[in-house]
């Protein structure tokens, strides 16, 4: 990573208060690591996690063992609403919600070190898919991937993320999107899986030039069937990939 770019992401970290440069170097460490000590590392921090979450909350104190642990449903978390909340955490606490595609969406709240994980997990995927830090990077998505307040906003500027939501497609603002994405000259698109296959059967059926130099497409929040992922990438001339959703 460029220094310039090592100073935006220290500079996002220190204004957010999240430590998304330290995770990343250290998952890009991990990435090359032999299984065995891998597992060795999972083992380690999966025990001091459970060890705490018996010590400093309602819920898991009665547990013995991270073996003897229940499923955990959106249902159980609803009825033992405070017992998962830590004694121990100090930390800022981060509110967040589902996008409520089965339901209601489910509120919750998680940690500094789990947000700081969330965003170096998606910055090292998109370095599989060729993404430098710096890319321009187009958001097509609802309100799960796209956030409206100030504190985003300037997040996503310094990311160079621009924003296409996702709501009321028409023909009229898929043209226009695809424009704008052309004219920025927008090396990723990260976003819901059907909402971009929607846009590549627009492409495909108007005989759209594909943009150049895209160096992929990340797929997530959805199923990408195969079907999709072969519509996509015959529309965009680019590769696409599937990513997990981490936002629970």
């Amino acid at each position: 990573m460029k220094k310039v770019n090592i100073l935006k992401l220290k500079f996002i970290d220190l204004v957010s208060g999240l430590k998304i440069y330290d995770v990343l170097e250290m998952f890009k460490t991990h990435q090359y690591l032999p299984k065995a000590v891998l597992d060795k590392i999972k083992m380690e921090k999966l025990d001091a996690l459970f060890l705490k979450a018996k010590q400093s909350t309602t819920y898991y104190a009665s547990f013995n063992s991270y073996n003897d642990l229940p499923v955990l449903t959106k249902k159980i978390m609803k009825q033992h609403s405070g017992g998962f909340l830590s004694s121990q955490y100090q930390d800022k606490l981060y509110k967040k919600s589902t996008g409520g595609t089965t339901g209601t969406p489910f509120v919750y709240h998680t940690s500094v070190n789990a947000q700081s994980a969330l965003w170096a997990g998606l910055l090292l995927s998109w370095e599989a898919a060729g993404y430098q830090f710096g890319d321009k990077v187009s958001f097509i998505a609802g309100s799960a991937l796209i956030k409206k307040s100030i504190k985003h906003t300037i997040f996503y500027k310094i990311m160079n993320i621009d924003l296409y939501p996702a709501a009321s497609l028409t023909d009229e603002i898929i043209n226009q999107y695809l424009q704008n994405i052309r004219l920025k000259k927008t090396k990723l698109i990260y976003g819901y899986a059907m909402v971009i296959n929607i846009i590549a059967d627009y492409i495909i059926e108007n005989n759209i030039e594909p943009i150049p130099n895209l160096k992929g497409i990340i797929c997530t929040s959805e199923m990408l069937t195969d079907k999709m992922r072969e519509n996509i990438e015959k529309a965009f001339k680019a590769t696409v990939f599937n990513q997990y959703g981490c936002n629970e």
